[in-house]
């Protein structure tokens, strides 16, 4: 299924070309992260999808897009068309969680390999039971570099949905069957939760194209130093993937 390569209705690039692209949901994140990379320069915020350009190391001169992706799969899918409609085949989301865990900490880092399809974006592009999965190559490159990880990684299970309030019973109508449900998937070993890495994973697989979610583990305190630096942390852990990976 290839992308047919429309215009480009929301981002705009200036005319820039990357192979690479790093997402981020928080347009104010985008800025800073941008700092992680070789020459980042601020290309336009059309629609408040913020996007820099930078390049992965000055040894490196390959291109890569940092781009505010919006909160949850119906904004992310449509940055992710429009950048591998332009071009881009390696996309990394670096973006917060909520650990499902008692073993993950704040401002520690947890690569999804497979996410449990919560969230009803993906379902507009392909029926439910397809697998939403790390792309192999980028879980290979980021394997090569994980000793260089300031921070601690967890693999395995995450979870994507849409309503960000839905985990917190108080916001639901059936509040012990909404405890009930985030037990179960505690209990099944699924690490964290999040809104974007299902439509990623899922929509990069049919375009063709690489996609990795380095997502950091937040609290109740969205001001806490940890996660501000385990941000950063993971955002260079993608730049290192990226050198490592073709594109």
């Amino acid at each position: 299924m290839a992308a047919a390569g429309p215009p480009l209705e929301h981002l705009e690039l200036g005319g820039r070309s990357a192979g690479f692209a790093l997402l981020t949901g928080n347009p104010r994140r985008v800025e800073r992260l941008a700092g992680v990379f070789h020459q980042p320069e601020f290309v336009s915020d059309r629609c408040g999808l913020t996007v820099y350009h930078g390049r992965l190391a000055p040894e490196d001169e390959r291109g890569v897009f940092i781009a505010g992706s919006g909160i949850g799969g119906p904004s992310i899918a449509i940055v992710i068309e429009e950048l591998i409609a332009a071009g881009v085949r390696t996309l990394i989301r670096v973006g917060t969680c909520g650990a499902l865990q008692p073993g993950i900490g704040i401002g520690e880092i947890v690569v999804p390999t497979g996410v449990v399809r919560d969230e009803g974006t993906s379902r507009q592009y392909i029926r439910p039971d397809f697998p939403a999965v790390a792309h192999h190559e980028l879980l290979f490159a980021l394997r090569d570099v994980q000793a260089r990880a300031t921070r601690p990684l967890h693999f395995g299970i995450g979870h994507a949905k849409d309503a960000f309030y839905s985990e917190k019973p108080d916001f639901s109508l059936d509040r012990e069957g909404t405890a009930n449900r985030w037990r179960g998937l505690r209990d099944a070993g699924v690490l964290a939760t999040e809104m974007e890495c299902a439509t990623l994973y899922v929509l990069a697989w049919l375009r063709r194209a690489q996609a990795l979610g380095l997502v950091v583990a937040v609290g109740e305190d969205r001001t806490d130093p940890r996660a501000r630096e385990g941000l950063f942390a993971a955002a260079e852990l993608a730049r290192l993937t990226m050198e490592r990976a073709e594109g």
